[in-house]
């Protein structure tokens, strides 16, 4: 009888550690989509060169990511930053994140597009968190 005790405490503890793990770590929400342009011979009115977001955390990681990138005439890149942690700068695809976020905090973050001295340039994604 006492070993089925120590049994039943040890699952017990087992399915509290699991469900305290799953809760932590609950689903990023889409912040906000990316799209930045520039394009050659356009009024400068219309191009997007910087996009920013307030929001409130809703899961223990933040994500920036371009999923789509093209560029002519110079080599441009983006700048992605957020108040959760993210700092650093794209020249292609790709994504950048932070973990270990605190939940239901206000945060804000930043896509900028940067020297594009000449042609078109168009980065496009999203922020999730």
């Amino acid at each position: 009888m006492k070993r089925f005790k120590k049994i039943a405490v040890c699952l017990s503890a087992t399915a509290i550690m699991s469900a305290a793990i799953t809760g932590f770590s609950t689903n990023a929400k889409d912040i906000g989509s990316i799209y930045l342009s520039v394009y050659a011979g356009q009024p400068s009115s219309a191009n997007v060169i910087k996009q920013s977001w307030t929001f409130t955390t809703a899961s223990s990681t933040t994500t920036m990511s371009i999923t789509n990138y093209t560029k002519s005439g110079s080599d441009s890149y983006v700048s992605l930053i957020s108040t959760t942690g993210i700092g650093g700068v794209l020249y292609r695809t790709g994504s950048i994140n932070t973990t270990n976020v605190k939940l239901g905090v206000t945060a804000s973050a930043q896509a900028t597009l940067n020297d594009f001295s000449k042609g078109d340039h168009r980065a496009s994604g999203k922020v999730t968190g």
